[in-house]
Parts: C-alpha cells; structure tokens; sequence
C-alpha cells in the first residue's frame, strides 16, 4: 500500500479536526431594561429634534433605543406630544 501525498493546499485548507474542550458557560448576567419613555419625554424628544439633534444622540440621552425616539417621532408611542411641545414653544 501507498501512502497518499497531501499538497498544501489540502493541509492548510482543510486541516485535521482537533478536539475543542467545552467551557463551562458562565451564568447569563441580568440586563438592565430600557428607559421608558413618559409623555413629558417625548415632549422633550421634540424640542431636541426641531433643535437639529440626531436621534441617536437623542436615544443616548434617554438611554433608550433609537427605535423609541423614532416611535415617538413618527406618532406610534405617545401621539399628541408634537401638539404639545408646539403649544410650549409660545
């Protein structure tokens, strides 16, 4: 019997499996939840908008994700509150 010769491009591409010891999986820590907004926030997240902030800056700000402060400006979470940081501009 023959033994079959490797080229290099069979060892390196394709290198003998090799036995990974399993780690013990370290207990999941408990996030901490997202700031909710409240109405009186999203009046705010307005005023910040019309003043040329970035939502994600905004978001930073709240410590909340960017999709909240889109929620709110685009009407689905706490619909009014463009009303009424306009009617506390004047």
């Amino acid at each position: 019997m023959t033994e079959r010769s490797l080229s290099f491009e069979q060892t390196t591409l394709f290198p003998e499996p090799t036995e990974v010891p399993l780690k013990d999986k370290a207990p999941r820590r408990k996030r901490k939840p997202c700031y909710r907004l409240t109405f009186q926030d999203a009046v705010i997240v307005w005023k910040m908008r019309w003043a040329g902030e970035l939502v994600s800056r905004i978001a930073t700000a709240f410590d909340c994700n960017q999709g909240r402060i889109s929620e709110v400006l685009t009407g689905k979470l706490h619909p009014g509150s463009e009303a009424a940081a306009r009617a506390s501009m004047l």
